[in-house]
């Protein structure tokens, strides 16, 4: 039997000592800071969904998975969406990061194929043409390949890859 991680909840993150989270670092989860691992909310419930992680309140009481999403999802509505994302992309073996803030996206490493920016929306949910499209300029400028990953109604994620989104610049 495997030993778990202890982290405590702690406003929508999950934090684990650095000692008990190098491990967790060293595989592409969390952020360092100071003398902790801080794990976000979708790595968190991914880690304890998988029985990796087990997470405690401040007053030391361990939260059963249903309840950290309960708890998680009130700082951020679209938990649900990244956490399928997030877990889709985890178990196809990728190396995911955060993307742009405040938006379903992540950046993936693939060896040899280099970074990809991946923008999350939920089918039926409005999303801006705008909002898409300057996810994708930046992927664009920071030279990552962009990816839109589409959320169905079942829970399924479909992926299309997006290329130039953005007319090359010609001199007159």
């Amino acid at each position: 039997m495997r030993k778990t991680i202890r982290g405590v909840l702690s406003r929508g993150n999950v934090l684990v000592s650095r000692r008990a989270g190098e491990g967790l670092r060293q595989r592409g989860y969390g952020v360092r800071r100071g003398a902790q691992l801080v794990l976000r909310d979708y790595e968190a419930y991914y880690l304890a969904s998988k029985g990796i992680v087990d997470v405690f309140d401040k007053d030391g009481n361990m939260i059963s998975t249903p309840q950290l999403f309960e708890r998680l999802h009130r700082f951020d509505e679209d938990l649900f969406a990244k956490f399928l994302i997030y877990y889709d992309l985890r178990e196809r073996g990728y190396v995911v990061s955060e993307g742009i803030k405040n938006a379903i996206s992540f950046t993936i490493h693939e060896k040899g194929e280099g970074e990809h920016l991946v923008f999350g929306i939920c089918e039926g949910n409005p999303a801006p043409l705008t909002g898409i499209s300057r996810a994708f300029s930046l992927a664009q400028k920071q030279k990552k390949k962009s990816v839109l990953a589409i959320v169905n109604r079942q829970g399924e994620v479909v992926y299309y890859s997006i290329n130039g989104l953005l007319p090359k610049p010609t001199n007159p």
